[in-house]
């Protein structure tokens, strides 16, 4: 019978786990357009992005790799506070809200074998830092 210390360990090593891999793909998204992207073409791409910014080829297997940079930048709304006073003999509270923008890059990468066909995306803010505005079923 395994001690509760074990339990923890084990526990605490699974946690460990299912946050660095979740922390390196991107997240749910990112899975998602990955799998989605794989096996299509390059015609699909330049359809869905337009022509890309940057492309590199292998001069060694034929390997291209595309890339497209974009507007990642998105608004939040920030709670600011509230404040409270009476008003015809009701107690009335406001809620004070502000827009944020939070400006940001996106890049998609695309790899295509010499084929033209896609075996890998990779979205990420230009600075190899996992941007969730990048991707989502737009981007897919």
């Amino acid at each position: 019978m395994r001690k509760p210390a074990e339990y923890c360990l084990l526990v605490l090593a699974f946690v460990v786990t299912l946050i660095s891999g979740c922390g390196t793909t991107g997240g749910l998204d990112e899975i998602i357009a990955r799998q989605m992207w794989r096996g299509k073409t390059l015609a699909q791409a330049i359809d869905s992005y337009g022509q890309p910014d940057r492309k590199f080829i292998s001069k060694d297997t034929g390997e291209k790799t595309l890339q497209w940079f974009m507007d990642g930048s998105y608004n939040r709304n920030i709670y600011l506070g509230n404040s409270t006073e009476m008003q015809n003999g009701v107690m009335v509270t406001t809620n004070n809200w502000d827009t944020s923008v939070r400006r940001g890059t996106c890049v998609i990468t695309l790899t295509f074998n010499k084929n033209d066909v896609v075996t890998d995306f990779d979205a990420n803010d230009g600075n190899n830092q996992i941007t969730h505005t990048c991707v989502n079923k737009s981007s897919y």
